[in-house]
């Protein structure tokens, strides 16, 4: 097995086990935890403290954005040369500034390359399309193509900012689609 290949299923077995812990809490417990963030819009600290959550690096629920589960700066400078290393983080994203609001399409791009998802050729079906930048076009495309995100007659909007509610559900579909698209591919190393 080749070293992209390891780190690939490493990562996906880390974001399986994650989500499983995800779906499976709330479960066991009586009540489910409701968040009073959702309103409040997500910083790049959040989306790399998310990264982290995923990798299982922070030991805490990754649901719960605002939690920095005690990273400090160091942390989480460590953790974006980490990603860089990695080619999760390239010249796309500036990470210079992590109390800068990500955009949207941002946000898909880099949780795409997280997961290991593939760009796909072409154009998606959003309206906006023509907005998209180049280099992140074929990976919005492909979570369309997976049913991620939907655009048939409907706005991409990739300037937008994403609030911590709108990134959990984004973290939701994501992670679902995705396990359940790979879920036999786990089975087979």
């Amino acid at each position: 097995m080749s070293m992209k290949k390891a780190i690939k299923f490493t990562l996906l077995l880390s974001i399986a086990i994650c989500i499983q812990l995800f779906f499976i809490a709330p479960i066991a417990k009586a009540e489910q935890k409701t968040y009073m963030d959702n309103e409040v819009n997500i910083s790049k600290r959040d989306l790399i403290i998310l990264l982290e959550k995923l990798s299982g690096n922070l030991g805490s629920d990754i649901a719960d954005i605002g939690n920095y589960a005690n990273a400090d700066e160091e942390y989480i400078k460590r953790s974006v040369e980490k990603l860089k290393g990695l080619n999760i983080i390239d010249e796309h994203v500036s990470f210079a500034n992590l109390y800068e609001s990500p955009k949207k399409e941002e946000v898909y791009y880099l949780l795409a390359k997280y997961i290991g998802i593939e760009a796909a050729e072409g154009k998606t079906s959003f309206i906006d399309d023509e907005k998209l930048q180049s280099w992140s076009r074929g990976y919005i495309k492909e979570l369309e193509n997976l049913g991620v995100i939907e655009g048939k007659d409907k706005y991409f909007e990739p300037d937008k900012v994403l609030n911590r509610g709108e990134l959990r559900n984004i973290i939701k579909a994501v992670s679902y689609t995705h396990l359940r698209a790979h879920e036999t591919d786990s089975y087979l190393v």
